[in-house]
């Protein structure tokens, strides 16, 4: 070494034995000038010069990638020099044979003659025994995750194949003609089913959550519809609680959005389900606004509310806060944590304010993006409305289930679809070379040969059979089964049980449209408004006969000291106004209301007058309705002979056509002998079962 450089090598030697990690000097003869005691330390050794001079004897012959050790560390000392600094894994050996796998820093030293290497010399062996570990119980988490993932499609579909057993029969029985209390039963059946379902979905979503393979499904949907079914869902549920149910609409909020209105109504019914769950007096308020590209949904309410140290556990799954207070209301502690995560994938979020004892108010917060109002297909939730009929269709059902081979036929009757049914894979290929269907509903799991199997059965035959519409009809609804069944040759994928409104969109999707005969009178929209109308005409004759002396009868409550009765008496009134859109009644009863709270006298004669003349108002406004029904009542006990047989003959098309104009025939039949059930199953808007009757008369 020149003795210019004496001086800087000696700063050099100072730094790197002060080093804690090993280190080496070399020049460019490719010689070991020195080392570190940090270095004898790792590769186990005491005399220096022993190791400097053998140094290529503490490297294995070959490195892991098969390069020669010794051509390999010319090689990254070449670069070292050229680069200034150099970065590569390493594997060396201590003297008694045992691999040292290191990361190794090579940095270049400019002195006034000399260039040398300074060489850093990381350990890896514990951060690489972590890493293996880290794999092992990564591992083993996959492994638990799959096997979990295994269960989960089990359990959906051992569970789901009764279910969709008992709720399609339930379905289809509703429609059958049934006495009262039948009809009763079967209602809880298939509400309690439901009911079930909804539990089990829950921790589907969840669990796909957990994995990452919950994705949005936008469409475009009609927003005051969405809306004004969540209302029409709880209004009921909370009247039966003795509680109210406010929907607050403001300015400005686009008609058509697009989004995944699915999970954003289930979102709706999860916080609107526990406001009124948990309010026992008072009322749950939806509010809804639009803001500065947003839209913000309120849900408030005057319940239990939740107590500050149990926020942090609203949103944690399966826990439900405050269990003192609950004790008597099921659920699985799914709800919040989903709608949460629904939001957010929505681009949106959920605020929560809450007064222990007085109430609680969630915000929901998301980005608008509006909507085509042509691209909006309209079906009747919480009920099968007959959108179109098929009678001209050949489909085939397969499954091993014979249950499932009749609910499925059954709700595709509601079509007028006679489907043909195959109990296995090889039986539908059979079938299926005999004669051309439209569609073809497939099981996924069936022995022999699945619904997988048999698809790609059936796609080999080529031709005409690579475009035949298939449908995966099949509780296996866990992970991404959607993505499944698509890449493996279905066209659609329908979850069990079978929602009856997916199974309409579907068979109307893949059938030509020659082949669909939709309904008469302006179709499902128009059919729903007739409906809500006829409801809103019946309402209003019930209102009046119910009200005619109601200021009457609450006023002489109040002189009797019955504040019990008059406060009851305001809580209907405010209910049926808001109904029935008397904005100004609703809120005269409900400042009354407001005043005999908890059996306050605090009713003033002022408040007492403008309730009077508001409800004075409304009937002076629905009597001609009211009227026209009692005309009506004393004509229909009137007719008979002739005249009634021309009258259900009137009647008979409109039921066919399942026609909502078929509502106008209740009020006049009611009154007559024998016409009470067929009446009954009109109101109902039961047409199926109105015809049904109306064949029996007729016999």
């Amino acid at each position: 070494m020149d003795r210019r450089d004496t001086h800087n090598y000696g700063n050099i030697k100072l730094m790197f034995d002060s080093m804690p990690y090993p280190c080496h000097l070399w020049n460019r003869n490719f010689q070991m000038l020195d080392c570190n005691d940090a270095s004898m330390q790792l590769f186990k050794i005491d005399n220096k010069d022993d190791f400097k001079d053998r140094f290529t004897d503490f490297s294995p012959e070959y490195q892991p990638d098969g390069a020669l050790s010794i051509k390999q560390a010319s090689k990254h000392l070449i670069k070292a020099f050229s680069e200034g600094k150099w970065v590569f894994d390493w594997v060396h050996k201590a003297s008694d044979g045992t691999p040292i796998p290191c990361k190794v820093t090579l940095i270049r030293v400019d002195g006034k003659t000399e260039q040398l290497v300074v060489a850093h010399i990381i350990d890896m062996t514990e951060h690489n025994m972590m890493t293996v570990k880290l794999k092992e119980a990564l591992g083993k988490a996959q492994d638990a995750s799959h096997a979990k993932s295994i269960f989960l499609s089990n359990m959906s579909h051992e569970i789901r194949t009764p279910m969709n057993a008992i709720i399609g029969m339930g379905e289809i029985l509703a429609r059958e003609p049934l006495n009262e209390r039948q009809q009763g039963y079967v209602s809880d059946i298939v509400v309690s089913s439901k009911s079930l379902l909804d539990i089990i979905n829950d921790i589907l979503d969840f669990s796909k959550i957990e994995s990452g393979k919950l994705e949005l499904n936008p469409v475009d949907y009609d927003f005051n519809a969405l809306i004004n079914n969540i209302e029409s869902l709880f209004v009921f549920i909370a009247q039966k609680k003795g509680i109210d149910f406010i929907l607050e609409c403001g300015d400005g909020i686009p008609g058509f959005l697009y989004g995944d209105d699915i999970r954003l109504r289930q979102v709706l019914i999860n916080i609107c389900g526990n406001a009124v769950k948990f309010t026992d007096s008072g009322y749950v308020k939806l509010r809804v606004n639009a803001s500065q590209g947003f839209l913000n949904i309120d849900i408030v309410d005057t319940g239990v509310g939740i107590r500050k140290e149990d926020m942090p556990k609203l949103f944690t799954a399966f826990e439900q806060v405050d269990k003192s207070i609950n004790r008597s209301v099921v659920g699985t502690g799914l709800g919040l944590p989903l709608s949460k995560s629904f939001v957010e994938l929505m681009g949106g979020r959920i605020n929560i304010k809450s007064d222990y004892g007085r109430g609680s108010e969630f915000t929901i917060t998301i980005p608008i993006v509006e909507g085509n109002a042509e691209n909006v297909r309209i079906y009747e939730s919480g009920g099968v409305e007959k959108a179109f009929s098929a009678p001209g269709a050949s489909v085939l059902v397969t499954d091993d289930n014979e249950f499932n081979l009749k609910v499925a036929s059954g709700l595709l009757s509601l079509m007028d679809i006679e489907a043909e049914t195959a109990d296995s894979g090889l039986k539908a290929i059979e079938l299926i070379k005999q004669k051309d269907y439209d569609i073809i509903f497939m099981d996924h799991m069936m022995p022999e040969m699945d619904g997988v199997e048999t698809v790609h059965e059936i796609r080999k035959m080529g031709g005409k059979y690579l475009k035949l519409p298939i449908v995966a009809l099949t509780a296996n609804a866990i992970g991404n089964a959607r993505e499944m069944f698509i890449e493996n040759g279905f066209n659609e994928f329908i979850s069990k049980p079978i929602e009856v409104s997916k199974l309409y969109e579907t068979v109307e999707k893949l059938l030509p449209p020659e082949m669909i005969r939709t309904q008469a009178a302006g179709g499902v929209k128009q059919a729903r408004m007739g409906r809500e109308e006829t409801l809103r005409r019946k309402s209003a004759v019930t209102f009046v006969k119910e009200n005619l002396d109601t200021y009457e009868r609450m006023t002489a409550s109040l002189e009797t000291g019955d504040i019990k009765t008059a406060h009851r008496m305001a809580h209907t009134i405010k209910s049926s106004a808001g109904y029935l859109g008397r904005k100004e009644l609703q809120e005269a009863a409900f400042s009354i209301e407001e005043s005999l709270q908890d059996g306050k006298a605090g009713c003033s004669p002022d408040q007492l007058a403008v309730f009077k003349t508001e409800l004075e108002n409304a009937l002076s406004e629905f009597m001609p309705l009211y009227n026209e029904a009692q005309a009506e009542k004393k004509t229909a006990v009137e007719i008979g002979g002739d005249a009634l047989e021309t009258l259900l003959s009137e009647l008979e098309p409109l039921l066919r056509k399942s026609d909502f104009a078929a509502a106008d025939f209740a009020e006049k039949l009611l009154g007559i002998e024998g016409m009470e059930k067929l009446a009954q199953r009109i109101d109902d808007y039961d047409f199926e079962g109105a015809l049904a009757e109306l064949e029996l008369i007729q016999k």
